[in-house]
Parts: structure tokens; C-alpha cells; sequence
């Protein structure tokens, strides 16, 4: 057994979506007391963003109506899979799901939600979607201090990402360097 001490910040938590692999350090204060972020939700009420949901899976069925069996969803910056998860069970035996999420470790959780929830029907990619082809630069965020890491964006003008947040930049481990590239039409040429 290790001596070293070390921060444990994913966790395995029982939500109303089911067991999830979920940051307990994926949170943004805004107040004492209001707070934003995925695993804050999941870790202070049981779901994420529930009306949300609701109302996606109302469109997929109406998709499925209208369209019958093979609806195909996309769910990107899937983040840790809440929606994934909960449109692949739903649409079990009649459609599918794409979810795509950028950030290497947040893709770790997510195929492992995937995974520990059964949902057969769902594929995870570790990539990026943008509007234009292009290669993309993904930051290694520390993962060790809190922070909504759903709320990562590229808004900078100097081409840096940063975190939508109050008061602060993006922060990343100091030593390493901006993740790997991805060129998502290579990766699904035809």
C-alpha cells in the first residue's frame, strides 16, 4: 500500500441518473450557499439538471414519432454523461447516442458512466466539435482544484482557453503543456 498522500477528487456517486463517476471538486461558488457546476448538483441535490433532460428526451420521442426507430443524438461536450446517459436508456432498443467530450480526464468519467450504466446503445469520443475544420489544442486542467470544468470555453481572442468564471483564468497543472491535437475529419473519414 502507498504512504503518500494524495486529493480523491472523483468519487462514485449514487444520483437519481444512477452510479456516476463524478468530480466533487467540479464546482464554482457564487455565493456561501449557490454554487454551479455538474458534480455540485449531482453531489447536492442527486441529479443535474433534471427539467433540462426532460425536455431533450421529449424530443427525442418526438423525433421517433415522426421519424420512427434509429434516432441518432449527439450529445456534445458531454461532459461526465448525464444527458448521454439518460437519452441512451431511454432510447434503448430504438436509438443511439454520440457523446463527444474534450477534456481527457472528464472523458475518462464519461466513458466510465457509460459503461457502469449498461447503456449499450451510446459511444463516447474523446474529441472536439467545432464549426470549422481545424485542429484544436485541449488544455490538461488540474483536476485538483475546484472549478466548473463544464464551463470551459475558447472565448479568448489570444486563442487561449478559458474557464467562464468570476474572477478567474483557466488554470492547469505548471508543468505541463496544452493536451493533445485532434483533427476530427481524419478521425471520421468515410
Amino acid at each position: 500500500m502507498s504512504t503518500v498522500k494524495r486529493k480523491l477528487p472523483f468519487v462514485l456517486a449514487a444520483s437519481d441518473h444512477g452510479t456516476m463517476i463524478v468530480s466533487r471538486l467540479d464546482y464554482h461558488m457564487v455565493s456561501k450557499t449557490s454554487g454551479f457546476g455538474v458534480g455540485f448538483q449531482i453531489l447536492e441535490s442527486g441529479a443535474f439538471d433534471s427539467e433540462e433532460i426532460s425536455l431533450a428526451v421529449s424530443v427525442l420521442d418526438f423525433r421517433r414519432r415522426y421519424l420512427h426507430d434509429g434516432v441518432f443524438a449527439i450529445d456534445c461536450g458531454a461532459n461526465i454523461g448525464v444527458h448521454s446517459i439518460e437519452w441512451a436508456k431511454h432510447m434503448t432498443g430504438w436509438g443511439s447516442v454520440l457523446a463527444i467530450e474534450p477534456q481527457e480526464r472528464i472523458y475518462y468519467a464519461l466513458a466510465g458512466n457509460i459503461v457502469i450504466n449498461n447503456c449499450f446503445n451510446a459511444i463516447v469520443l474523446n474529441a472536439a466539435v467545432s464549426d470549422a475544420q481545424g485542429v484544436l489544442k485541449i488544455p490538461r486542467l488540474d483536476y485538483l482544484v475546484p472549478t466548473s470544468f463544464g464551463s470551459l470555453a475558447r472565448t479568448s481572442s489570444d486563442g487561449e482557453p478559458r474557464i467562464h468564471r468570476p474572477g478567474g483564468r483557466l488554470r492547469w497543472k505548471p508543468g505541463h503543456r496544452a493536451g493533445d491535437q485532434y483533427r476530427l475529419t481524419e478521425r471520421f473519414a468515410h
